[in-house]
């Protein structure tokens, strides 16, 4: 049985409301609950594979590590910091 959402609350505590991607704060209702390690890679229910993300943060992740999300994300910020020096 899914029980993600039971840790919803309490993660959003520890996060101080935070998406882990972005780091944008968020209200409780914007946030998704995400597998750090994606259930199509072997990741599990266990409340310490649980993160909260944005919507955008959480549809980008999609079925990614962990690593290869944050990786993604440093490269667009680069992208847009280069685009903004132009």
């Amino acid at each position: 049985m899914y029980k993600g959402r039971h840790y919803k609350r309490p993660l959003y505590g520890l996060q101080t409301g935070l998406c882990n991607g972005c780091n944008e704060h968020f209200r409780i209702q914007n946030l998704h609950m995400d597998h750090i390690v994606a259930r199509a890679r072997g990741g599990t229910d266990h409340d310490f594979n649980f993160q909260l993300l944005c919507g955008h943060c959480n549809s980008t992740k999609g079925t990614k590590t962990q690593a290869e999300f944050q990786a993604e994300m440093a490269t667009r910020r680069n992208l847009a910091w280069m685009d903004a020096e132009g």
